[in-house]
């Protein structure tokens, strides 16, 4: 009798409603996660103003970390040996801080954005995934191409190197 009773008062309580984590690109249900795609661009419209490269944490990433641009060769989305050293220190700063890492793939101006477009791409992947085949969740990583985006003016062979670069940081 008591067991009766207790599972009527066990299945008359309210079930599980959905909920909207504070980043609202992913909504959290009774039993499965959705991540929905979200370009790069609209993450910098709605978040205007928060992303500061000169910020404690980021300066405390960068400090611990020691680097946060990653260069490619002309047309090159590889990733060298020396830069999965480094992507392997960020993996451990994941694992122990609460937070979430921006990565942005840029090209240099020559191409034609159907070219540096998906290069751009392919480069924010390549350490995206590198991140994740190191366990790092998808849920705290978020990357984009930017292509042909100008950080270092100038055609001469520095400056259109310093273009062809994925840039990291964390979200403030």
């Amino acid at each position: 009798m008591f067991f009766l009773l207790f599972l009527m008062v066990l299945f008359s309580l309210p079930g599980c409603k959905k909920n909207k984590i504070v980043d609202d690109r992913i909504e959290v249900g009774e039993t499965n996660f959705e991540q929905k795609e979200v370009s790069m661009e609209e993450i910098m419209q709605e978040e205007e103003g928060s992303v500061d490269l000169k910020s404690d944490i980021n300066e405390e990433f960068s400090k611990q970390i020691g680097k946060t641009k990653f260069f490619f060769a002309t047309s090159k989305y590889d990733l060298a040996e020396e830069d999965k050293k480094y992507l392997q220190k960020i993996a451990d700063y994941l694992n122990v801080n609460n937070c979430v890492l921006i990565i942005e793939g840029n090209c240099d101006k020559r191409g034609s954005d159907a070219v540096n477009i998906p290069l751009s791409e392919k480069r924010a992947k390549a350490i995206y995934d590198n991140l994740i085949g190191q366990g790092i969740s998808s849920l705290k990583l978020q990357a984009a191409g930017f292509g042909s985006r100008i950080l270092v003016e100038g055609m001469d062979d520095q400056a259109l190197s310093q273009n062809r670069v994925a840039l990291i940081y964390i979200k403030n």
